[in-house]
């Protein structure tokens, strides 16, 4: 149920059947000549992630976990509303299946460049188990900044990252540690120690 009202939009106690899926949402925006005021909050539960669009981008297949979304700005134009962000970004997915074949097919070469440093067995084996996904944003001033809270494990690394991502200055800095998990035979000379992405976005 929507409401517009004197420059007012809300949305509140809203749901989204999908496939598999179920959004929920709440929007509180302000649209004026001075300035627009956006409040939003998304959860979205899923038993198949895959299915919402990650199969055809990237070939990731099943999944399920949960997306919560808690946002707020204002501002004028794209810019001032992307540098006044604030808010969380929480996103925990588990049991997803990635076709190493076909990473590129999302359409950018960093992130296939960089799924083969972290995980050097995608050259190898057809297809990564990725058992948990997990990160956390926290969002203020428009600098989204996570502290060692982003996490990848599959049967056979796992993957810490931390860093930031500058909305206002538009610029980037992120590193991520990956880890070979005992007892697998891995070979720890196929393994790089640290793998930095940073510059403007």
């Amino acid at each position: 149920i929507a409401q517009l009202k004197d420059g007012r939009l809300t949305t509140r106690n809203s749901r989204v059947a999908l496939p598999d899926s179920t959004l929920d949402l709440s929007l509180d925006g302000r649209f004026t000549e001075k300035t627009n005021n956006i409040r939003t909050e998304l959860l979205l539960d899923s038993s198949n992630i895959g299915g919402l669009g990650l199969d055809q981008a990237a070939q990731i297949r099943g999944g399920q976990g949960k997306v919560n979304l808690k946002l707020r700005t204002e501002g004028r134009s794209p810019h001032e509303l992307a540098s006044a962000l604030n808010g969380t970004i929480d996103v925990k997915a588990q049991d997803m299946t990635m076709n190493n074949n076909k990473v590129n097919l999302i359409g950018s070469d960093i992130f296939s460049e960089l799924i083969g440093k972290l995980n050097p067995f995608a050259k190898s084996d057809p297809t990564t188990q990725l058992e948990c996904v997990s990160l956390y944003f926290d969002v203020i001033n428009g600098v989204m900044t996570s502290d060692r809270s982003l996490h990848v494990e599959t049967r056979k690394m796992k993957i810490i990252g931390k860093g930031e991502i500058d909305l206002r200055k538009e610029r980037l800095s992120m590193n991520f540690t990956p880890i070979a998990r005992k007892g697998l035979g891995v070979n720890l000379s196929q393994v790089v120690k640290l793998v930095k992405l940073h510059g403007p976005i």
